[in-house]
C-alpha cells in the first residue's frame, strides 16, 4: 500500500447515456485546480508515483486529454454539461474509460476513474 500526500479528488458522470442525451461531468476537487479528463479506448494499470496515483487508461492506441477548466467554486465542485455524440451506425454502444487529472501549482496528479456507458438511441 502506498499513501500519497495529495487529496483524493473525484470524477462522476451519469451512466449509461444514449446518443444525443445530455449529461454532466461532475468534478470534486479544490478551488483553483485545473481539471482535465483523459479519455482512452481501454484500461490498463501503471503506477506513477510522481503523479501520486495510478494511470488506469490504455494510451497505447489513443489518449485524448480534455481540459474542463479551472474550479472556481469555493465548494471545489465543477459541473461540465455535455451532449453525448451520435455513435457510428455500426455500433450499438461503447464503454469509455475516463480518468481525472488535476493540475495544481504546476503539479499534475492522477485521480479517480469512471466508465461512461454510451448506448445507441434505439436501445
Amino acid at each position: 500500500m502506498t499513501t500519497f500526500t495529495a487529496p483524493v479528488l473525484d470524477l462522476h458522470v451519469p451512466s449509461p447515456l444514449r446518443e444525443v442525451q445530455p449529461g454532466t461531468l461532475t468534478i470534486q476537487g479544490q478551488q483553483r485546480d485545473l481539471a482535465i479528463v483523459l479519455v482512452a479506448p481501454g484500461s490498463a494499470f501503471q503506477p506513477l508515483s510522481g503523479k501520486q496515483g495510478l494511470f488506469l487508461l490504455d494510451g497505447s492506441v489513443l489518449l485524448l486529454p480534455v481540459s474542463l477548466g479551472v474550479i472556481t467554486s469555493p465548494s471545489g465542485t465543477l459541473d461540465v454539461p455535455f451532449v453525448t455524440p451520435a455513435l457510428n451506425p455500426a455500433l450499438e454502444g461503447l464503454t469509455v474509460p475516463l480518468q481525472l487529472a488535476i493540475v495544481d501549482a504546476g503539479q499534475t496528479t492522477l485521480e479517480s476513474t469512471t466508465l461512461l456507458g454510451w448506448l445507441d438511441a434505439g436501445i
